[in-house]
Order: structure tokens, then sequence, then C-alpha cells
């Protein structure tokens, strides 16, 4: 999906009761952004929600489905639900739609771990292109190239089986290639692709263990290694505080993993002063942050947080707004401003998709604009935004930076 611009799902219904029909045709939505309009049509005409159709035995119509986000980042589930008024041994029919707009940071979450995917939110506390999916919708976005504004993945394991699937490493190694970061989190990752008796492990999914999250599995690990000490010499994960691990799983299933970094991985975090257990590497193409423990294990919460906020964080780079905005080429000052109507942004030469992101002056995202290379100035039309003064940002797979203000007086 884009801010503004309707995605079309087309479809047909056909009566098979043996009799001339009135159908009742509801469209509900799941987690949607409140902004987000939901809409169908028959026969191409717009109806009210819910609306009631009268179809002829054995007549089709085309029933397409329309859905236009607003510049709120999200995912919204819609469900298109057909229903016979008169007759009762008609089954109800429904359709399921998923649309997935302005994120730039997504959570992957694996069945049975739903209950910790608020500590990948609630960590990108000031993140406002996030969205959390489920693995079996993230392989669908995948599969439907729904995933182009996607920069940074992070997947939520926990201790759930198998750890990811042949599917996943595919779509997770095509991502990674093609400039994503991935942050990767679960006690029993490694383990899961070793040799042992009862890991799922097969070759597509070792090697991605091998070749992307540069880790080699060393030992299951043991209750006793409850002690947790972030590389002090790291310069990003150097500043968290030591830590120790709660048997949210019961003493007899708390096994955290002991790996080996491969070059160019280096550590991160070890266990019992000695034992490593997460890792983070930098290859020409992506970032890739591998804990060997899921971060519902710590014992503090905000630790937690900050395991994910600073591989947020790093995916984005460190550099100041004047180094940024000169490997950018630069933003030009927006013109005119004070706007009324349009504001006009000169944007430099780059490499990729990049998104100019508009925030007002409570840091609320108010406006996006998916930015191509070929773009040398953008145009907003800011006719619905109050008067006031508004912060630009513009963001890529490498890094963001607060760029230029505008003025909006009318």
């Amino acid at each position: 999906g884009a801010n503004a611009v309707a995605t079309t799902f087309n479809g047909d219904f056909t009566n098979m009761v043996g009799a001339d029909e009135d159908y009742v045709i509801t469209l509900t939505s799941s987690n949607a952004p409140a902004g987000w309009l939901g809409a169908f049509t028959v026969n191409g005409a717009a109806q009210s929600n819910p609306a009631t159709v009268n179809i002829a035995d054995g007549g089709s119509i085309s029933l397409d489905v329309e859905v236009t986000p607003d510049a709120t980042a999200g995912i919204g589930k819609y469900i298109l639900s057909v229903a016979s008024t008169s007759n009762p041994g008609a089954p109800l029919l429904q359709a399921n739609y998923n649309v997935i707009s302005g994120v730039h940071d997504l959570v992957v979450t694996n069945p049975e771990a739903q209950a910790h995917e608020p500590l990948y939110m609630n960590g990108m506390a000031g993140e406002m292109a996030k969205a959390a999916t489920s693995r079996a919708d993230f392989v669908a976005f995948g599969d439907a190239n729904a995933l182009t504004e996607v920069y940074n993945l992070y997947l939520n394991i926990s201790v759930t089986f198998p750890s990811y699937t042949d599917e996943m490493a595919n779509l997770l190694s095509a991502f990674m290639d093609n400039g994503g970061n991935l942050m990767i989190a679960g006690q029993d990752i490694g383990w899961d692709q070793s040799s042992a008796t009862g890991s799922y492990g097969t070759p597509v999914t070792r090697a991605f263990y091998t070749n992307y999250l540069h880790a080699t599995f060393v030992a299951d690990g043991a209750p006793t290694d409850n002690q947790v000490d972030f590389e002090d010499a790291d310069p990003v994960f150097g500043g968290v505080a030591s830590t120790t691990l709660v048997n949210i799983f019961g003493a007899a299933n708390t096994y955290p993993d002991q790996i080996t970094p491969i070059a160019p991985a280096v550590p991160i975090m070890r266990y019992s002063a000695t034992k490593i257990g997460g890792l983070r590497a930098h290859t020409a193409n992506y970032k890739v942050v591998y804990f060997g423990i899921g971060p519902e294990q710590v014992a503090s919460q905000a630790i937690a947080h900050e395991m994910v906020q600073l591989s947020h964080d790093w995916f984005y780079g460190t550099v100041s707004v004047d180094e940024f905005d000169a490997a950018m080429n630069a933003l030009g000052q927006a013109y005119p401003s004070p706007a009324d109507a349009q504001v006009n942004i000169p944007i430099g030469a780059r490499n990729g998709a990049a998104t100019l992101e508009v925030f007002d002056a409570t840091g609320r995202l108010v406006m996006s604009e998916a930015v191509t290379s070929e773009r040398s100035i953008i145009t907003l039309n800011v006719e619905r935004l109050p008067n006031g003064i508004y912060n630009t940002r513009l963001r890529t797979s490498e890094g963001s930076s607060t760029a230029r203000n505008f003025m909006v007086a009318r």
C-alpha cells in the first residue's frame, strides 16, 4: 500500500443457492490504523457498508475491495463477508485481505511467541514507522513482493520450533542481500540448527545460520548460565548493564545458546563471563544482530527494551545530520516557506529508494512520501495541515536524518 493511494483487490461472487437471493456484504478491519479507509464496490459501483445486493439465480457480480492507507504506517487486515439473508443453509463466505504501508521496521513473531511481541514494539518507543506481523503473513507479504519499504526485521523466535523454515530462510536471504537488516533472538535457534535429536534444521536453514547469522552453535547451555554481561568494548552494546536470566520457561527448560561468531561477526554478550551468547555483523549488504536468548528472558524489562532499541539505532547508523546529508547529496531548503497549499523539497542524487517523512511539532508523523532515485524535487500537498512548523526526515535502509523545517501559514 501507499499513502493516499487505493490498493484494489479484484474478486467476484456467484449466486449458487438455486434461487434469486439477497446477500448482505460486510467489510470489517482488524488492527488497521484509524485513518485508513476500507471500501468495496459491486460491478464497479461504490456501496454502503454493509450493503444488501440482490443476485439472480446463477448470476455473478464483480466484488472488489479497496484499501486506502494514510500517512500512518501499519498493517491492516480486512475481512469481506457475504451472507444469504433468507437461506440459512447457505454458507457464510469470507475473504481476507492484508495491506502493509509505510512500515520500515517490522517485527515478525513466530507461532506461540505472541506474548513477547510487545517487548519488541515497546523497545522501539520512538519509531513511528513500525508494525508487527505473524510469520505466516510475513511470508505472504514476501511472496507478494510487498516488503519493499521494510528496511529492518526483528524476529521474535523465543522458544518455538521450528525456529525458522526453509521458506523463511530463502525470504530472509533475499531481503538481506538487497540491503535489509535483521535482529533475531531466541533461546534455541542454534540448537535447532544443529544435528541434535529432535532439532528441525535442514540444509537450507543451516546454511542461513552459518552464512547470514554468521554463527557456529557450540552448546545448548544450562540453567546455571544465568549471568548476562554485554561486551564492554563493543561500541553499540557496551553500555548495557549486566543482568540475569529469569526462568520464564521453567528451570528445566532454560538453555541459553552458546555460540561462536564467524567473521565479520563480533561478540556482544556473554554468559558467566566467558561463554558467547550474542553477536553482531556488518557486511557489505546488511547488518545482523543475533541473541542466543530472547529479550523476554532477561530480568530487567529496561534491558530487554534496550536490546531492541540499540539494534534499531545501529541499523540506522550513528552518523550526524551533516554527515548523512552529505552522503545523500543533501536535502535542499523547502520552498515556499511559509506555504499554504504546496511545499517543494529539493533532493540530491542517492542510491536506492528512500522515504521522506513529515512530523508536526509534537513529533507525530503526519505525511510520508516514497522517493525514487529519479526524483530531484518532492512536492507535498499541505492544504490539510494546520498552521505550524513541520520537520522533515529522509529515511533509507542505511540511515535517517532530521533535515529541513518548513512552515505552514494561511
